[in-house]
Formats: C-alpha cells, sequence, structure tokens
C-alpha cells in the first residue's frame, strides 16, 4: 500500500480543492479525502456502499499502524469501521471476514454473515463491488474470489460468486439498475398477448403459450445475477398460472446489456 508524508497529502488537499465542482459527467472520478493527522502514514483508496445514493463513492483515507503482510483484512477491517460511523453506508456489522490472500492475480476472501442479516438487491451489490473494487487496488490483485463458509453460490441472495469478480465502475457515481426490471416489463407485455416488441419478447412468448396450459399469470419465484456490469447474465426461474390455477416453471436465462443507464434484454441464452 501506497505511503504517503503530510507534505504529500497537503499539495492533494490543494488539487482537489482547487478543481471545484466535478463537470457533469465525470462523476466517476470524483473523490473524496478524509482529514488526516500527523500520526496516519499509510493511505488508502476506498469504495463504499451508499445507499441513500443507490450507488459506490470512492473516498481516500490515512490510517496509521497498517499492517502490510496482511494488506487485504486490514483493507477489509477498515472499511466495516469506515461503514459503521454513517447510516447512509450498508452496515457490514453482520459479515466477519475469515481469511484472505492472494495468487497470481486473484485475492481469495472467505466470509460468514450472520443468520439475522438481511439486505435488499441493491445493498448486496452495493457492498460486493465496494469490497472489488478496494481489494482491488491493491498492486497485484485483478480479480477477487469471495467464498462463503456454508458454501452458498451467493454472496447474500441475489448475485453468483462462484467465479472470481472483477471491478467495475457502472455503479461508480452511477444509479443502481435493477437488472430484474427489464425481464419483467417483458413478461407484462408477453401476458398481454399483444405483437411482440422484439425478437426475444417473441421467443418468449412462444416458449410461454406453446404449452398445454393456457397461461394467464405469472410469478418470478427467483433470480440470481452472474455479475453487475456493461454485460450481465440473470437466471430467472418463473412459475405461471393458467385458467385452472395449474402451475408450470421454466428457467430463463438472459443476457443484458446496459446502455443509456438502463439494462436492455439483448437475447435468451440456449
Amino acid at each position: 500500500m501506497k505511503k504517503i508524508n503530510l507534505f504529500i497529502i497537503f499539495l492533494l488537499l490543494v488539487v482537489f480543492i482547487s478543481a471545484g465542482c466535478t463537470p457533469k459527467g465525470d462523476e466517476d472520478q470524483v473523490l473524496k479525502i478524509s482529514p488526516f493527522n500527523e500520526y496516519e502514514n499509510t493511505l488508502l483508496q476506498l469504495y463504499l456502499p451508499n445507499k441513500n445514493l443507490s450507488c459506490i463513492i470512492t473516498e481516500i483515507s490515512g490510517v496509521s499502524d497498517f499492517d502490510d503482510s496482511n494488506e487485504i483484512m486490514e483493507m477489509l477491517n477498515f472499511m466495516k469501521n469506515r461503514t459503521s460511523e454513517s447510516r447512509s453506508f450498508v452496515q457490514m456489522e453482520g459479515i466477519n471476514f475469515l481469511t484472505a490472500s492472494i495468487v497470481s492475480d486473484t485475492a481469495f476472501i472467505e466470509y460468514d454473515v450472520s443468520e439475522d442479516l438481511m439486505m435488499s438487491e441493491m445493498e448486496e451489490c452495493l457492498l460486493l463491488y465496494s469490497i472489488i473494487n478496494s481489494v482491488s487496488n491493491i498492486k497485484e490483485v485483478n480479480l477477487v474470489k469471495l467464498s462463503s463458509s456454508t458454501g452458498s453460490k451467493q454472496f447474500m441472495k441475489y448475485y453468483n460468486i462462484e467465479t472470481p469478480l472483477a471491478p467495475t465502475n457502472t455503479l461508480l457515481y452511477r444509479d443502481y439498475q435493477s437488472p430484474l426490471s427489464p425481464i419483467e416489463n417483458m413478461m407484462n407485455s408477453v401476458m398481454t398477448r399483444k405483437e411482440p416488441n422484439n425478437p426475444t419478447e417473441a421467443e418468449v412468448s412462444d416458449i410461454v403459450y406453446n404449452t398445454e396450459f393456457d397461461i394467464v399469470d405469472y410469478t418470478i419465484k427467483s433470480y440470481e445475477y452472474n455479475k453487475y456490469g456493461e454485460y450481465i447474465t440473470v437466471r430467472t426461474q418463473v412459475v405461471f398460472t393458467d385458467s385452472s390455477n395449474n402451475l408450470i416453471t421454466i428457467v430463463f436465462d438472459f443476457l443484458l446489456e446496459l446502455t443509456g443507464g438502463r439494462f436492455k434484454i439483448k437475447e435468451i441464452i440456449k
């Protein structure tokens, strides 16, 4: 981790203060610099889950007695302490980080979660990528592999962590967008039985109505994201109800693209 002295800190403060307001469109370059004191000799750039702003913010903080030999755990514990200082952050008290190591360019982190910890989809995503982005600031780290002590395939409930994940700027000072929204909109449109709006909707409509059931309603029973970024896949388990209250379950895998600040369905993945 980079070490700095007070003179360099002062120069950094001058640069950021003199820069004034950040121009619109450059929000991903915004940094907050926390107050330093003469005993703090290590510079940390953290990414923090700000649920009030529905995004991740970045902050440079000075810390003392930083153990470089256990850099990941030190950073994660500092994040826990920092997020506990304000209710605007997603709280991390219910998460315990058990082990951390670096192999090649990948950081491996094992954690457990208290049974009563509840998070929304947005909170889970902001926390997940705050961890990934912060740990990826370590010089040799490009990917982060999180593992739950329970063996869960999801970080909490919605985001799959079976494979290492890369940092992303798509949440940095940008509102979280639920990837499920365009899928729900499409399913609502399919239920109307009107002319499909696009080839993907037509394909879903064919799958739904080429059954022996007279489908009249649906419920998305569960869903899972492989990551958050410009392109993501969403696995949905949809339960359809027919006019006689019979149920049929169909699993759809969708590829989505984040464009113009919104997710759009590109195709069904075979």
